[in-house]
């Protein structure tokens, strides 16, 4: 019986084996990995260029020249007996502690059809193709010394899962052309970018000299250790709960980072193995925005914890970036390492921006007093660099998500019968309550913009009697609590006082033969001329005896002083007609709104039983009561009359409206 035994794969199968899509670098990407871990020094990649199919990418037949295969040569150990040995071997173990998955290979064939290997190493030389078919047989070594170690890799022949043009007879079929296009700097910028820790530390630390030319036709760039980007550091270690062993394991993680004037690079900001990018930050640290507008932030976080979990692919984790709990398999989530990195992130911007802490203080003060139903939320804001815009978009959010799950539980736990216990019934009343206030609360930050539109209108002395009616209460419109179309809430009657807001029916600009028929249908309507009130507000059971009428009349802010006086006594015509017209009226209530400048001010104080009241507005509030208006069985009915000004109205409606957001800002 032998020592060992196998299980034989074939190329077929291990591709199969690759789920997630491989970029189309990713061949250019891990030859040169392959390349720096044989301890190469000097690496020369030469990119061809589609130049046989032309094809028509756009409207204008702009022809985007692609690259199709390349070759790569460079100077590092080569394919020696110990490295054939590891490149038969489907996951070799040869470089594991290098981060190395020994699949990378396979991943070549995903891009390319054809590949030429050949190797010249200090005794022997090797030269075979790779590809589907490929046999290990195909690895003949020939002995022959050399001074001058080298080994060329040649890719050509695109697979049609990157490149496959559509034959005029095949309408179903579909043009795919992934590959990428022949621009020589960008892909100098794209294997900088991946390689960006690697170049640093094979610079920094293992002190070695490298130089990577890059060539395109005519063209050539070079990258080497003395063009790389420096980088700075920050390490951090995470205990291993789930290791019960004598001695505790810890992960060791570094961070590095570099900052960067741009206006257009964006920032690298990635989780790393072996040096290599392998999946973004998530939402949670990513740092999208600095204080000074052209810097960027570059940082990569590294660890042996990341070494030992990525995909065959080399493009991702093995496990779920949303998993919080611990493992033995992934020990430590990816959830707490962010909350690390978060504090590590933290001290990096305070040791560059001594003064963001105050400025962030500064902005969630702001918000908050901007929407402060959205307090809660703001609060919790984690964003480093924070903007007013970006931490009122992720609040409103998070609020409106919370808002509907918050509802569905509520529903559920109804439809479940889980009310009986007690504890899930308060925990969910209370969330209930919660985000009911904070609706209430909206609702009233709403009010406040009403008030400012007010303000406007004071301000503006050519406003007329239409604008202050239209802010109230639309013409032509009837609120009634039966019917959803126009609601007290989209009134705006509470601007007088919150007390009025429990009506009934609300007639904006109704003439009262309109508001007896839909009142009462069987009553007459009155002789002579039909006045409209500009609003009328009925309270009670409509249906019932008695009702409670109020009434408002507007006047533009800016009219004379003797129109104003003629609102005094048609005010008291209104009411008469509104009580002769309707019947079983109990209480009566009149309100002028206008500006109260000095002259109508004088006149008011001058009339027989009208006060002043008190207000928290620049003008007092002017009341009197009328006992001598008679209904339609000519019994005498008293009125209350009140003259206001729009700066009282604004003023009082923003004390009592104060007084609510203020709760919520401070909750």
């Amino acid at each position: 019986m032998p020592d060992t035994a196998y299980v034989k794969y074939t190329i077929g199968d291990i591709l199969e084996n690759f789920k997630q899509p491989i970029p189309f670098e990713q061949p250019l990407i891990e030859t040169i990995a392959n390349s720096l871990e044989a301890e190469a020094t000097e690496i020369e990649i030469e990119l061809f260029v589609d130049d046989s199919q032309q094809h028509v990418e756009d409207s204008n037949i702009n022809i985007v020249r692609r690259i199709n295969g390349f070759k790569i040569t460079d100077n590092g150990n080569g394919f020696t007996p110990e490295n054939i040995d590891s490149f038969t071997k489907f996951k070799s173990n040869l470089k594991r502690k290098l981060g190395c998955k020994g699949v990378g290979r396979f991943t070549w064939l995903k891009v390319y059809e054809d590949i030429f290997i050949e190797s010249q190493t200090e005794d022997s030389y090797v030269s075979f193709a790779f590809n589907k078919n490929f046999s290990v047989n195909d690895i003949m070594p020939i002995k022959k010394s050399s001074q001058d170690k080298r080994t060329s890799i040649t890719f050509s022949n695109v697979t049609t899962q990157y490149k496959r043009f559509a034959k005029p007879e095949n309408k179903r079929d579909k043009d795919i052309d992934e590959r990428t296009i022949a621009n020589l700097q960008t892909i100098k910028e794209l294997i900088a970018t991946h390689f960006l820790v690697k170049f640093f530390l094979l610079h920094e630390e293992e002190k070695r000299n490298f130089k990577i030319i890059l060539k395109l036709g005519d063209e050539k760039t070079v990258i080497s250790n003395d063009n790389i980007t420096k980088l700075s550091k920050k390490e951090f270690d995470i205990l291993d709960t789930l290791d019960v062993s004598l001695n505790p394991k810890y992960y060791h993680f570094i961070l590095f980072y570099n900052y960067f004037e741009s206006n257009s690079k964006p920032a690298i900001q990635s989780y790393c193995a072996a040096g290599r990018l392998v999946a973004p930050f998530t939402d949670t640290v990513k740092i999208t925005s600095l204080p000074v507008s052209n810097l960027n932030l570059n940082m990569l976080l590294t660890s042996e914890y990341f070494d030992e979990r990525t995909t065959e692919e080399r493009n991702d984790f093995s496990f779920s970036k949303n998993e919080v709990n611990r493992t033995t398999v992934n020990p430590i989530p990816l959830n707490e390492i962010n909350e690390r990195l978060k504090h590590v992130i933290d001290e990096i911007l305070l040791e560059k921006f001594p003064n963001l802490s105050q400025n962030n203080d500064k902005i969630i003060e702001e918000c908050i007093e901007e929407r402060p139903y959205l307090g809660k939320y703001i609060r919790l804001d984690n964003t480093k660099i924070k903007t007013k815009a970006k931490v009122l978009n992720d609040a409103e959010k998070a609020y409106r998500k919370e808002k509907i799950e918050i509802r569905e539980n509520f529903a559920k736990m109804l439809e479940n019968k889980k009310y009986t216990d007690k504890a899930i019934f308060l925990e969910n009343i209370s969330k209930v309550n919660d985000i009911s206030a904070r609706e209430l609360a909206e609702y009233f930050l709403y009010r406040e913009q009403i008030i400012l539109g007010l303000n406007k209108l004071i301000e503006d002395n050519s406003s007329i009697e239409n604008d202050l009616h239209e802010l109230f209460m639309p013409k032509g419109t009837i609120s009634d609590f039966e019917n959803s179309e126009y609601s007290k809430y989209d009134s705006n009657i509470w601007l007088l006082d919150d007390k009025f807001m429990p009506y009934l029916k609300a007639y904006s600009d109704i003439e009262i033969g309109k508001i007896k028929e839909q009142i009462a249908q069987n009553m007459q309507k009155i002789t002579g001329e039909l006045k409209k009130p500009d609003m009328t507000i009925f309270y009670n059971n409509v249906d019932s005896i008695h009702k409670d009428i109020v009434m408002v009349e507007f006047k533009a802010l800016n009219v004379s002083a003797d129109r104003k006086i003629a609102a005094y006594s048609e005010i008291n015509r209104n009411l008469q007609y509104i009580l002769k017209g309707i019947d079983n009226i109990r209480t009566m209530h009149g309100y002028i709104i206008t500006e109260l400048d000095n002259e109508f001010c004088e006149y008011l104080e001058a009339q027989p039983g009208v006060e002043a009241l008190f207000t928290t507005g620049n003008a007092p509030m002017y009341y009197y009561f009328n006992g001598n208006l008679k209904d339609s069985q000519n019994n005498k009915k008293g009125c209350h009359v009140y003259i206001v000004s729009t700066n009282s109205i604004c003023k009082d409606a923003q004390s009592r409206n104060k007084i609510f957001l203020d709760i919520i800002k401070n909750k």
